[in-house]
């Protein structure tokens, strides 16, 4: 399942308030499995690429990216609900609120196994369980590790641009081939801008 470009999202009453939710999917009062899907380039008020509203929601090996929110959960929303994200990337989504993931008090979010890379302002907001085995609060390219790829690190991978081999390299050869090349120049600019951090 792959959902793209979606939105405005569903008007939702919740809160006592009305507003639109779930760019790509709107989970309303059930239970959801997503899995090997991908949710790209979605937008809503709140949810971006998810809004999980009173539900139980399970996303396992799929992909949150490029999702936005005006207000709360770029790549997702978890209101009153319980989410778990597993095996999964929650990448370069931006909110005014948990730019990754906003978490009501009254929600669970637990991530597994999972890469969390380039949300802004933050990966995740509210209560959210780190359950171990994520690539959290950075890009593989931010060579300096400031939270932002950019010129600094283009400057580090120049520095020893050609040949290398294990060691030598310093962790700079991100396709594993021996060579700093354009390929790990391109992986470079890919993921240009900020690494939001939990």
């Amino acid at each position: 399942l792959v959902i793209e470009g979606g939105r405005r999202g569903t008007r939702v009453e919740a809160e006592g308030s009305s507003f639109r939710a779930g760019g790509g999917i709107l989970a309303r009062g059930g239970w959801l499995v997503l899995e090997e899907s991908v949710l790209r380039g979605n937008s809503a008020d709140h949810g971006g690429g998810l809004a999980a509203i009173g539900s139980e929601v399970e996303i396992r090996s799929s992909e949150l990216t490029g999702n936005t929110a005006a207000q709360r959960g770029g790549g997702l929303l978890v209101l009153g609900s319980s989410v778990r994200l597993e095996d999964s990337s929650l990448e370069e989504s931006e909110s005014l609120q948990g730019g990754g993931a906003w978490v009501s008090e009254d929600g669970t979010l637990r991530i597994e196994g999972s890469r969390i890379c380039g949300n802004l302002p933050e990966a995740a907001s509210g209560p959210w369980q780190d359950a171990g085995g994520n690539a959290w609060g950075g890009c593989v390219a931010d060579l300096t590790r400031d939270g932002v790829v950019d010129g600094a690190d283009v400057s580090v991978r120049l520095a020893i641009w050609g040949t290398c081999a294990g060691d030598a390299c310093g962790g700079l050869d991100l396709t594993g081939d021996g060579a700093i090349d354009g390929v790990d120049l391109s992986i470079l600019l890919g993921e240009w801008g900020g690494c939001g951090t939990p």
